[in-house]
């Protein structure tokens, strides 16, 4: 091969690299927002948990009777 054609090559391995580089990156970026995503949402699910959780102990106060007495009684 000529120092041209090897050139050549070159650039164009070059160029094929670049553009699997900027695609991965694309992919990298997606991803990134998913998780961010998905972190928001689990993070508006436990606060639904909690509110949940309160309520019930505010509606239940005093009216739960357990099935078993505790050990010890």
């Amino acid at each position: 091969m000529t120092w041209e054609e090897l050139y050549r090559a070159l650039a164009t391995n070059y160029q094929a690299d670049a553009l699997l580089w900027r695609a991965d990156l694309a992919k990298r970026e997606a991803a990134e927002k998913r998780v961010v995503d998905l972190e928001q949402t689990v993070a508006l699910h436990l606060q639904t948990i909690d509110r949940l959780m309160q309520k019930l102990a505010e509606l239940t106060r005093g009216q739960v009777v357990p099935i078993r007495p505790k050990k010890g009684d």
